[in-house]
């Protein structure tokens, strides 16, 4: 039989899920402001980092922080790739290319549990399947550092600037309302009852963080650089794919 997740447990992967979303909207717009081979290369390091962190943990602790860092670490990964990808290729090229990221994304997917399992399945038990990782970064990183071009950023900025282009507020709002919502579906009906008080709550907190992000964006408010593509609701095409 398996164990009945904790509400700690819960609570802390809620955002750990929210922490992970988030980051992958300061990556893009790190790959926009910086050299985008370096910032591939630190996401690399940050995930490897994580993985050597969960592999050796000894409490339950130090696992959800080696899950955070990995998680902000392959976030940065997969969307590095796919501004590498854009930047070294033709637009001919570019479906070709990032069909087979998807291919490899997919593959990760169905393979990514198997193996797992495996491994904490045999003597060498479930460490191995985040140790894995390091070896094949062992060999790989070194092809990124000699082979990878360099991707100079498309806006040059001074690093105060930087910091000032990135949209803080909506990605604390962002942050809250992905966290919250999360938490929404996972508190339901397992840590509290889905009428219970906190659960209502959590409804309105969800509610409010969502419209007060979505107005945020909207209006630009105490930023110039909005994280979030507002002016894509306008191309029925582009929600429509969006959605699917």
């Amino acid at each position: 039989m398996a164990p009945t997740p904790s509400g700690k447990i819960i609570k802390q992967q809620s955002a750990l899920g929210g922490w992970t979303t988030n980051t992958s909207v300061y990556r893009a717009k790190l790959n926009k402001f910086l050299n985008g081979k370096f910032v591939f290369l630190a996401a690399l390091l940050i995930f490897e980092v994580g993985s050597a962190i969960i592999g050796s943990a000894s409490s339950i602790g130090a696992v959800i922080a080696g899950r955070a860092l990995a998680g902000s670490g392959g976030s940065g990964i997969y969307v590095g790739t796919i501004s590498m990808i854009t930047g070294m290729t033709t637009a001919k090229e570019q479906n070709q290319y990032l069909n087979i990221v998807g291919m490899a994304w997919g593959l990760g997917t169905i393979l990514g549990p198997i193996v797992g399992s495996a491994f904490a399945d045999s003597p060498a038990t479930w460490r191995w399947a985040f140790y894995i990782n390091i070896c094949i970064a062992a060999v790989a990183a070194p092809a990124c550092i000699w082979i990878m071009p360099s991707a100079p950023p498309s806006v040059c900025l001074g690093i105060m600037d930087v910091i000032k282009a990135f949209d803080h507020l909506g990605a604390v709002l962002f942050l809250g309302s992905v966290v919250s919502t999360v938490m929404l579906l996972g508190f339901g009906g397992v840590v509290y009852s889905w009428d219970s008080g906190q659960m209502i709550g959590l409804y309105v907190a969800t509610a409010v963080l969502w419209i007060m992000f979505a107005l945020q964006q909207k209006f630009h408010l105490f930023t110039s650089d909005r994280i979030f593509p507002v002016q894509f609701f306008k191309d029925p095409l582009v929600v429509g794919l969006w959605i699917w």
